[in-house]
């Protein structure tokens, strides 16, 4: 395909008043098909379809809004950046066509300024070239039927208003698919590619808007359903790597193998599991509860400012990995060591405390200070962590797009978004030496030693004196796969739930 045949994107929003007929005529445009009894929209429908011109050749994406008067509010959402309209209206019904008049008022007032607006009247196949003698009920579920099948607004008076506004003029019947595919072709005619050159770098912004659909609710409900299943599975199936990189970094004389060894010795296959219930779960609840709200709330305003995907995705991960960190993690993460780390004791010949009385130490000791010892680190490796993730994530997957031919904002296939993911998850780990400082920070064997040192860049020269560039990276490898691992399922499955919702 030539670069001047390449499909161009251009938004389209359908506006009206409920059971106009709205879908049908869209359903005909796209699908070529027609429903007898169709159930009305719920807030909006999202299709496709390209229109091949001479010159050009546009990919119609179609917001077919819900015309109930409670989905009113929503609609400036949908218009918003859109280069065309189609206002329908049902030429049997002046009460839809006054509608009709009042969402063109408010498209010219609010919408784009170069708005292309097409004012079409539908249902012709009621009051002229029906051959049909029984009743003819509607083409919406929610229509109300019109026994006399009169026709209550003129061509002429409808042509009249469209000329005096500025409209294009149609009228169609999405039964018989008269004018349908007409009125879709002039609109592509009318847009200029300038102009729609000129609209793409709002494309992105606006794409995540429609696809987040009353996004606070939808991220609620997302991150709620994370904390009951999503992210607790995430935990069970990543513990047993959650583990052995921590063994790994809290001991940095022990191999790969010694390390698998020494964790089965404490439990056999339930060794990889320490920790587990109920820390590592609580701590992956607040990934959805806290994580993951934030993340996504950052994503959206930063994309809507202007800023780039991948910039996006890491301004969100690392607000969000703050948020969650100062929130719960201090505490979390403190009791998951503590039962990873119990073994030094056992280690030494001395039975092991319980988890209980070794937290009671602690906090006789030094109170929340000591349970959230280390609580910076964990903060500055969530914030590094999680903005590394989502921000590889999504650079890789705007690099998808380019070498796929795709816009900013199109959608990318399951394998395409899993592979950013992998590469996202795998590169965040880069900041092994955070964790490993991290896991120091929080070993229970350093102990009252006056010398132990102070802070993470304290611990940080420790290690390097102590064990060199190999020290900070101890665990690395186990951690490459668990970054994969809870990327793929906190970034690209989060996707998938937003976006069900949101088409919803």
């Amino acid at each position: 395909m030539s670069e001047s045949q390449k499909p161009v994107q251009v938004k389209l929003v359908l506006l009206g008043e409920a059971a106009v007929g709205k879908s049908s005529v869209v359903l005909r445009f796209v699908q070529n098909d027609f429903q007898e009894y169709k159930e009305p929209t719920i807030g909006a429908a999202f299709l496709t379809q390209k229109c091949r011109l001479e010159d050009k050749v546009i990919k119609f994406e179609i917001w077919d809004t819900a015309g109930q008067e409670r989905f009113r509010s929503l609609a400036p959402m949908y218009y918003r950046n859109a280069l065309s309209a189609v206002v329908v209206y049902d030429i049997t019904s002046s009460s839809s066509f006054e509608k009709a008049k009042s969402w063109v008022k408010e498209l010219q007032r609010q919408a784009s300024p170069n708005v292309i607006i097409a004012l079409v009247g539908n249902k012709l196949d009621l009051v002229e070239g029906s051959q049909e003698e029984e009743e003819e009920e509607h083409d919406d579920a929610t229509a109300t039927p019109n026994q006399d099948q009169s026709r209550a607004i003129s061509r002429d008076e409808a042509q009249a208003y469209a000329e005096e506004s500025n409209l294009l003029f149609f009228e169609t019947s999405a039964k018989t698919g008269e004018g349908v595919v007409e009125v879709f072709t002039e609109i592509a005619k009318k847009i200029p590619l300038e102009q729609i050159v000129n609209s793409t770098k709002s494309r992105a912004q606006d794409q995540t808007q429609q696809n987040n659909v009353n996004l606070n609710a939808n991220n609620v409900l997302l991150n709620s359903s994370s904390t009951l299943f999503n992210n607790r599975a995430v935990s069970t199936l990543g513990q047993g790597l959650e583990v052995l990189k921590s063994t790994l970094a809290a001991d940095r004389s022990l191999t790969m193998k010694q390390a698998v060894q020494r964790i089965y010795s404490r439990g056999g296959i339930a060794g990889f599991y320490q920790g587990l219930i109920p820390w590592a779960w609580i701590e992956a609840s607040t990934k959805g509860a806290v994580l993951l709200f934030t993340a996504a709330e950052i994503e959206k305003y930063s994309v809507t400012a202007g800023v780039s995907p991948a910039a996006a995705g890491l301004l969100g991960g690392m607000g969000g990995g703050i948020a969650q960190a100062y929130a719960t993690m201090g505490f979390c993460t403190c009791m998951k060591t503590v039962e990873i780390t119990r073994h030094k004791e056992a280690a030494s010949g001395v039975p092991p405390p319980s988890t209980w009385k070794v937290f009671g130490d602690i906090y006789k000791a030094e109170g929340i200070a000591g349970i959230n010892k280390g609580v910076n680190a964990v903060a500055l490796r969530q914030m590094t962590n999680w903005g590394s993730r989502m921000g590889f994530a999504r650079l890789s997957e705007s690099l998808i797009r380019k070498a796929r031919g795709k816009t900013d904002g199109e959608k990318l296939n399951l394998p395409d978004k899993v592979a950013s993911a992998t590469i996202g998850g795998a590169l965040a780990t880069w900041n092994q030496p955070i964790e490993v400082v991290r896991v120091e920070m929080q070993s229970m064997l350093k102990g009252s030693d006056p010398n132990k040192p102070k802070g993470v860049v304290g611990t940080f020269n420790h290690i390097y004196k102590e064990s060199g560039i190999n020290g900070l990276y101890r665990g690395v490898t186990p951690r490459i796969a668990l970054g994969i691992w809870q990327t793929i399922c906190m970034v690209t499955f989060s996707d998938m739930v937003r976006e069900a919702l949101g088409a919803k």
